[in-house]
């Protein structure tokens, strides 16, 4: 052991002479490093070990180029090309790893430290992640560094005054409070300096210093003021995303070097200075998407324009990369920087910023949101002939879309089409399909159509075959929609299969009115079909439809179709379809199908024909809810009366759940066998028939039948049961290995003893249980169940976790991690002396009895607690409570990182004058707690702590002297109620309804206002006057929670026109009991991008608007009811 420990501490602790001594694994890497092909190639490896777990290629594409680290590599193409094949190679030698998507990569924790373990050794860098090395204090040691990149807290916090570091090439920090002014005064060889995530609001002056900078990255930062960065005059790359800059000031222009300029996801960025972006004469790359939109229009004069426009652009003549935002068509200029784009992701039209979150596939993307018509300019037309990737949006009163779009002429590259919302789509096949210019529909990899109400039919045979190249096909939201393959009159009928040779992923969700995907008499094939998705179409009754049916009884796929390969199977909500699979698929037809999901069926009557449960041999995820399924494989007709074997040899996880009229699991004799079967989520009745009634064996000499299921499912490992009943008819040996156990509703007082049965338990999830008929156990409990894990969720009855002879009290001297949640009636923890002892982890969120969470003696007994994070416990005044002497010393001796979110009650972590001391705390999160005023009365120790973090999320972070001046001045009086983005205001918190009350425009006033929820306001009778509503042009999201004398949202004053909301997508409101209407006027309200809307427990509204429109907006998860029920949604969403 002590040898492990020693080579942990090596690797976590890298020297320059202690990698020797490590073991053969890390020789091994070594010795791949050394046969790496060059030195550059070892460098970037060396790069990605400063980058760490799921970086970005593009940080590293943009580090090697403020480096210079490649000979012959002059573009930032070349160096994207380049480095995109070393780490291709990397990965192909394990030296790396695939991440989470194409775009980053991964390593592993041993190479990472090996690699960090060389690079100190033997390349001169320095990484500091989690420790204070002794090289940190060696001046000459530090002078010599080529590379340091400082993650570890302790030295952020203390930085030198100056960095004496003049080989430094490479210098990167994340989460800086303050760097001193002279810090960069002797490092004027820097080539890239990486200030990520910085928390003050501009540069040190030192940075003018750095006179051979060639990349500044400043992502997700605080800084606003970027003047001083316009002398830095040899910078190539400048990254500012998901900054908090407001402008980009004319000092900029000096940056003629420039070639890369990220302002992505600035949102507070709404001016740039005039002529600054057409100085950037060797700018290559241009990116701005969910950022700057405030384009200066054409034709103002030059010593009247405030801001950048379009026109600048055209001075470029390098361009050749652009994401950008352009809100108006007619603002596109026709000139030459159009031409020159290589690679672009361009929206036009009035997008909200949510667009930028939806990931492009394609670097040529264009968004077009037209509201009237589809005639384009030059530069637009000229964008489109190179466009792979098409969505459009809009386009009201367009006949035919493919057809005007580009006056019938081809789009050679489109590969990718996404039509949405477009109010009377027709799409005229004959016209696409006949006119010989436009063949580009065979190069279509991707074709998505959202939203199109008007649209009956999308495809005729012919088109349909001619989607040769097509892989991934969507349909969603289309009401008016009855066929997606039409046969017409005319057309002929000697072809009679349709294939679509390169699908695969089909999804057709949210047809209301499908009848067939196909209304012909035709044989589809899909030989490529991986994923297949049905979702909300209530009258579909086939696929392809059948013109008669043996039985009367129409299925939903017959032998017409054929999916050979396919491996992901969802339907859901299909009310009409009684059955899925006819009988008549030949063997062999669903070999390759790994996952199906079926909910939703009402009038199903079983899942399978024999013929296909008996052959599914890569079957892994079987799951069945919600249906009205009698048996979920039937018999059919013809079948011999002799056993079947049903064999699934791959299925792993399979749930079948709440199928109230199921009676059996196959009819006939049979056998059924799961061998592999690790995770089961079911009731106590479906359970039965599961594991099949013909292993109820009648035993000899013995009458009752015994359940014999060892061999039937050997190898379960986690159980689910919905609504716990009576479990004894189940023998211990179907239990002994389950390690989670999942309840799900219930009350039955045996549950405890019941768990007594899982010899191996490790969890213990116990989702809204009724403790009320809970007994204790009677006599010795024996062998004490071993669980580490214990989740309560929406307990009811459960007041305490812990009390004398409960059972309880046994589970939780083994847990190691504890997480409580929307348990009301949980007063606090309070346990014995000898409970919790071994608790690492504990949670605890939503409990809104809870004025505090434990007392002194439990967390003096959390010995081995090292994180603990507590959250939106309404009623929480502080988290020690009272009890016993308040001059004991209290030592928190492992606890390293504490979360203390939405505690809007909050005063205190302890009120009372006990010492405490947190020898190994690192890491707290203050975020929402407006009351809180200090953190302990007495005598307080962090010695580890070096800043307060104000977000879970965000970088934000303070720290003053120490830990109670910090909370002291945490909080401002806005902060109270105001994030950056969400305003509270609440009774709870009295400064927010006084200035609510005496001038609502102080808040909504506020910068970046995206949310506002009302919470127990019980002074307002309404929120919003009509003259209000223009301040409210960025909400996103209203919540009115327990407002008891609110009787309308909006009141109507003096209000000529219309009003839209903009951007407000959410609207919930609860528990108010005189509400009555959201808002009654003369005039409409538009809400263009509303897509939720809940009403719960309003028992007196009876109407939302009398004038509504909801635009071009969705509304699709409306919520109306319980206390409130409104059978008629049109009634309820009366007049417009």
């Amino acid at each position: 052991m002590f040898e492990w420990k020693n080579a942990l501490r090596e690797l976590e602790r890298p020297s320059s002479s202690n990698f020797t001594g490590i073991n053969a694994a890390y020789s091994a890497i070594e010795w791949s490093f050394n046969y790496l092909e060059s030195e550059e190639v070892k460098l970037t490896f060396l790069l990605c070990s400063v980058i760490g777990h799921n970086g970005l290629v593009e940080d590293l594409v943009r580090y090697t180029l403020g480096l210079g680290l490649f000979d012959g590599v002059y573009t930032m193409e070349e160096a994207r090309n380049k480095v995109l094949t070393v780490v291709a190679n990397l990965k192909a030698s394990a030296l790396l790893l695939d991440s989470y998507n194409d775009e980053r990569f991964d390593i592993h924790d041993v190479v990472w430290d090996a690699a960090l373990a060389i690079a100190l050794k033997d390349y001169r860098m320095l990484v500091l992640r989690d420790h204070v090395p002794k090289e940190w204090s060696d001046k000459e040691k530090i002078n010599s560094w080529s590379l340091i990149s400082l993650r570890c807290p302790q030295i952020i916090a203390n930085l030198p005054k100056e960095m004496e570091c003049s080989g430094l090439s490479f210098f990167h920090m994340a989460g800086a409070v303050k760097i001193p002014p002279n810090f960069f005064k002797q490092t004027k060889g820097l080539k890239v300096l990486d200030l990520f995530r910085m928390q003050f609001s501009s540069l040190p002056k030192s940075i003018i210093h750095l006179t051979d900078l060639r990349m500044l990255c400043l992502k997700e930062s605080a800084v606003d003021d970027i003047t001083i960065i316009g002398e830095l005059k040899n910078l190539e790359i400048l990254d500012l995303a998901k900054s908090r800059i407001k402008d980009l000031p004319k000092e900029m222009a000096q940056l003629t070097q420039l070639r890369l300029l990220d302002l992505s996801w600035c949102r507070e960025l709404e001016i740039i200075s005039p002529n600054v972006l057409s100085s950037l004469s060797e700018l290559k790359e241009l990116y701005m998407g969910g950022s700057f939109v405030e384009w200066e229009k054409e034709g103002v004069a030059e010593n009247e324009r405030k801001n950048a426009s379009l026109d600048e652009l055209n001075k470029l003549p390098c361009l050749t990369t652009l994401d950008v935002h352009i809100p108006d068509a007619q603002m596109i200029p026709k000139h030459r920087f159009v031409e020159s784009l290589d690679k672009y992701v361009i929206c036009v039209g009035d997008y909200n910023r949510f667009v930028w979150y939806q990931s492009h596939e394609c670097w040529r993307t264009l968004r077009l949101k037209l509201c009237t018509n589809i005639h384009l300019d030059n530069g637009l037309k000229m964008l489109l002939m190179k466009t792979e990737a098409l969505y459009l949006e809009g386009l009201e009163g367009v006949k035919n879309v493919l057809v005007e779009l580009n006056n019938g002429k081809d789009l050679p590259h489109l590969k990718r089409l996404h039509i949405e919302n477009v109010g009377k789509l027709a799409i005229n096949t004959k016209i696409i399909w006949h006119n010989q210019a436009c063949h580009w529909i065979t190069n279509l990899r991707s074709l998505i159509i959202e939203g199109c109400g008007k649209l009956e039919h999308l495809l005729s045979p012919s088109l349909a075959r001619s989607l040769v190249q097509l892989q991934c096909f969507k349909i969603r939201d289309c009401e008016g929609l009855r066929d997606i393959i039409l046969t017409e009159k005319i057309e002929e009928q000697r072809k009679d299969v349709i294939c679509l040779p390169r699908l695969n992923s089909l999804r057709i969700v949210g047809l209301r009115n499908l009848i067939f995907f196909c209304s012909g008499n035709y044989n589809i094939e899909f030989p490529l079909l991986k994923k297949l998705k049905i979702e909300g179409c209530p009258k579909l009754k086939e696929f392809i439809s059948q013109t008669s049916t043996q039985s009367g009884m129409h299925t939903l796929f017959n032998g017409k179709v054929a999916f050979p390969t396919l491996e992901k199977m969802t339907i859901n909500k299909l009310r009409n379809v009684k059955m899925m699979f006819h009988n008549n698929f030949a063997p062999g037809s669903f070999q390759n199908l790994r996952e199906i999901r079926v909910e939703g069926c009402g009038n199903l009557k079983n899942l399978f024909p024999v013929s296909i449960a008996k052959d599914l041999p890569q079957l892994e995820d079987f799951c069945i809810t919600n249906c009205g399924v009698e048996e979920i494989v039937s018999k059919g007709e013809g079948v011999e009366e002799q056993p079947v074997r049903f064999e699934f040899p791959q299925v792993s996880s399979l749930e079948v759940t709440s199928l109230k009229e199921l009676k059996c699991f196959y009819e006939g004799q049979h056998t059924i066998l799961w061998p592999l079967l690790k995770k089961l989520k079911t009731d106590c009745s479906a359970l039965l028939k599961i594991v099949a009634s013909e292993h109820l064996r009648l035993i000899q000499g013995n009458e009752q039948p015994v359940l014999l299921v060892e061999e039937v499912i050997p190898n379960l490992e986690e159980l689910e049961l919905l609504n716990f009943g009576d479990m004894d008819q189940f023998p211990p040996a179907l239990f002994q290995d389950i390690k989670v156990f999942v309840v799900c509703g219930g009350s039955r007082s045996s549950i405890f003893p019941f768990v007594r049965r899982f010899y191996n338990l490790d969890s213990f999830w116990l989702f809204g249980f009724d403790f009320k008929y809970v007994v204790p156990c009677k006599g010795d409990v024996g062998t004490v169940t071993p669980i580490r894990n214990l989740i309560l969720y929406r307990a009811i009855n459960l007041k305490h976790i812990w009390r004398k002879d409960s059972e309880f009290d046994h589970i939780l001297s083994n847990l190691q991690k504890l997480e409580v949640w929307e348990c009301d009636d949980l007063i606090n923890i309070t346990v014995s002396s000898s409970s919790l002892q071994n608790l690492t982890t504990l949670n605890v969120s939503y409990c809104q009895m809870m004025t505090n969470l434990v007392t002194p003696l439990v967390v003096k007994n959390l010995v081995q607690l090292t994180r603990m994070s507590v959250a939106r416990c309404t009623k929480m005044t502080e988290i020690v409570g009272n009890g016993g002497d308040c001059h004991q010393t209290i030592v928190v001796s492992k606890l390293k990182c504490l979360e203390l979110s939405y505690l809007e009650s909050l005063t205190s972590f302890c009120s009372r004058n006990y010492t405490f001391s947190f020898p190994c705390l690192e890491e707290l999160v203050v975020e929402r707690c407006p009351r809180l005023k200090t953190f302990t009365e007495g005598v307080l120790s962090t010695p580890q702590l070096r800043r307060v973090k104000q977000s879970s999320y965000r970088e934000k972070w303070s720290w003053a002297s120490d830990l109670n001046t910090t909370i002291q001045q945490l909080y401002t009086e806005k902060d109270e109620f105001y994030d950056g983005y969400k305003s509270d205001i609440s009774d709870t918190i009295p400064k927010s309804i006084e200035i609510w009350i005496r001038n609502p425009q102080e808040i909504l006033g506020f910068k970046n206002l995206g949310s506002l929820h009302f919470y127990k306001c019980s002074s307002l009778k309404y929120i919003f006057t009509s003259s209000m509503l223009l301040s409210l042009n960025q909400l996103e999201v209203i919540k009115v929670k327990e407002c008891s004398s609110m009787e309308q949202v909006v009141r109507e004053e003096a209000m000529t026109d219309k009003f839209t909301f903009l951007a407000l997508f959410s609207i919930r409101i609860e528990l108010c009991s005189n509400l009555t209407n959201f808002y009654l006027g003369s005039q409409a309200l538009e809400f263009p991008e509303l897509f939720r809307i809940a009403i719960v427990e309003c028992p007196k509204m009876t109407t939302f608007s009398s004038s509504v429109s909801r635009g071009s907006g969705d509304a699709s998860e409306n919520v109306v009811g319980e206390g409130g029920i409104y059978d008629n949604p049109a009634i309820f969403f009366s007049n417009k």
